[in-house]
């Protein structure tokens, strides 16, 4: 049987209807409807029956100080502070490189190079201070420490 237009808005609306996410009156326009379609009904069992199973799913919380541990490897540490280390290094590297070809081109006029540098040091000037008062702050954060 094939499904009619109102059967696919509501079968586009169940989900939310499950979680009580629609408004009062969609929300009444779906029930009315699963009171008189029988597939739409089905379906709707259906998804109840995958939420309960879902809700029912045992997730174990994984103790913090395995966690901590995890974290504090030293194995971990080294190649986070290796990947650090790569990234700025690649970074700065790539910097050195353009600027140095940058102006020492002669085919860029000079007032490009220096309203080009301007804008450009303006940029890693704002930049240095964001990061400066983030830095400060983290310090003093007291939000820091929080886990989610």
């Amino acid at each position: 049987m094939k499904k009619t237009s109102l059967c696919e808005h509501i079968g586009e609306q169940l989900s939310g209807f499950l979680d009580g996410e629609l408004s009062q009156q969609e929300s009444q326009r779906v029930s009315v409807h699963l009171s008189q379609c029988h597939s739409c009904s089905q379906t709707y069992e259906q998804l109840k029956q995958i939420q309960g199973a879902v809700s029912q799913t045992y997730y174990p919380n994984l103790e913090q100080q395995k966690m901590d541990a995890v974290l504090q490897d030293l194995t971990s540490r080294r190649m986070f502070d290796f990947a650090w280390f790569a990234i700025v290094s690649g970074v700065l590297i790539s910097i050195v490189f353009g600027v140095y070809h940058f102006w020492f081109d002669s085919s860029i006029a000079l007032y490009s190079k220096i309203v080009m540098s301007l804008i450009w040091g303006g940029g890693i000037g704002l930049f240095l201070t964001v990061l400066r008062q983030r830095l400060i702050i983290s310090k003093t954060d007291k939000y820091n420490k929080v886990d989610l």
